[in-house]
């Protein structure tokens, strides 16, 4: 991804730029009035301007206001635990700017385990976050597959597709996601995405059948990248 970011603290990487903390309130609302400028997680990200796919962490509906205000390719989350409805107007702009959303639902199921929020009230959250992307998704957004699996601990992605399917995508959505659709962000059709004569030979061999069980996605028995076998289970 070809984006620019400020870091408060320190960066993930030394590519990143470190600057000191705000040395005053005014210096943090003018960072946060700045529409190339988001925030996530304590942390301020200035967008650039090309037009490769950029990713933005979003948290709230005002940073994805602003990263829909910078032109941004594809919101590596949708708000999630935002109360319900999401606003349409909001969510009609997203689609119709062609910005793709990943939906990362799982994350919210581990940020609310690690904050220890009761069962019940975790159940709300979930239940509303997952039909609010639902409706995202029945309406045509754009729908990129994704876990933040580098930030947790647990690499399974099951639970993100049973979640997906549970948000209404079918079976053969969520396999948009993974392919077709990923292809296409990325200007990549003709080579990716399918299996068909003079495409990448990129392949993945399930155990099972995801329009049965969408958790079979998980199921992974054999990977072919580029006509070599990588994996088998």
């Amino acid at each position: 991804m070809d984006q620019q970011a400020i870091y408060f603290g320190s960066p993930p990487s030394d590519d990143d730029a470190v600057v000191p903390e705000p040395t005053s309130p005014a210096v943090e609302a003018r960072l946060k009035h700045r529409h190339d400028v988001v925030r996530h997680r304590g942390r301020y990200s200035l967008l650039n301007q090309n037009r490769t796919p950029q990713q933005v962490m979003v948290e709230d509906l005002l940073v994805i206001r602003a990263a829909l205000d910078a032109h941004v390719d594809i919101l590596a989350h949708p708000p999630l635990g935002t109360p319900a409805p999401w606003p349409p107007a909001l969510m009609a702009q997203i689609r119709s700017s062609g910005t793709s959303m990943i939906p990362t639902l799982k994350l919210l199921a581990f940020e609310l385990a690690k904050e220890h929020v009761p069962p019940a009230e975790t159940k709300r959250i979930m239940d509303e976050t997952v039909q609010e992307f639902g409706k995202f998704a029945a309406a045509g957004g754009q729908v990129l597959f994704g876990t933040d699996v580098d930030y947790m601990t647990d690499t399974d992605p099951t639970q993100e597709y049973e979640l997906m399917g549970q948000a209404g995508m079918s079976a053969m959505q969520i396999l948009a996601s993974l392919t077709t659709a990923p292809a296409a962000r990325w200007n990549e059709s003709a080579r990716r995405g399918r299996i068909a004569p003079g495409m990448a030979a990129d392949i993945v061999v399930l155990d099972g059948d995801p329009a049965e069980d969408v958790k079979r996605f998980a199921a992974v028995k054999c990977v072919v990248r580029g006509g070599r076998v990588v994996y088998v289970r």
